[in-house]
């Protein structure tokens, strides 16, 4: 009995050490590369785009690409801690638009569907590092879970009447431009 004990306990602190080891080293590399991984997707796409297009000397297209450029640097020292004090300094960029969102540069921009394109690769990318964040770390996966879910059913609530409230300022833009 006592043994059959013993041999329990020794293979559970095996085990043990093994999810240890397993989620400070492996994980958080696997985690940040996935995120990396997406990064590179959307900067390479930002990048087909504007070759297409011919917009590589378009500032916008400068300012979208050092900012996919500062998250890929960027994303391993992120942490909740950055993100809870409000220092998610990453978007800063040294170009020639200074401090705008990224709806308020892309809305220079002519095609309002590409603009509408390019907005919503890049939030996915900035919401794939964020993300990396809690996933990285078993204790902020636990913390974080019930706040994700609240968050997914928010933005999924929230999407159709965005979507109609720009139908219904566009409406109103032509009414006040045609009288």
């Amino acid at each position: 009995m006592e043994t059959a004990f013993l041999s329990n306990s020794l293979h559970s602190l095996v085990v043990l050490a093994a999810l240890l080891w397993f989620f400070s080293r492996p994980w958080k590399h696997l985690v940040e590369e996935s995120a990396r991984q997406i990064l590179f997707r959307s900067r390479d796409q930002l990048f087909d785009i504007a070759y297409t297009k011919q917009l590589l000397d378009d500032p916008i297209y400068r300012e979208l690409r050092n900012r996919y450029n500062n998250m890929i640097r960027f994303c391993h020292k992120l942490n909740w801690m950055m993100l809870l004090a409000g220092k998610f300094s990453l978007l800063g960029s040294r170009s020639d638009i200074p401090h705008k969102t990224v709806r308020e540069i892309l809305s220079t921009l002519k095609d309002q569907k590409l603009a509408t394109q390019l907005e919503k690769e890049y939030y996915f990318s900035l919401w794939a590092v964020i993300g990396s964040v809690f996933v990285r770390s078993p204790l902020m996966m636990v913390v974080a879970a019930p706040f994700v879910m609240l968050g997914l059913v928010v933005a999924i609530l929230s999407m159709k009447p965005v979507n109609q409230v720009r139908s219904f300022e566009s409406a109103i833009e032509k009414d006040l431009v045609a009288a």
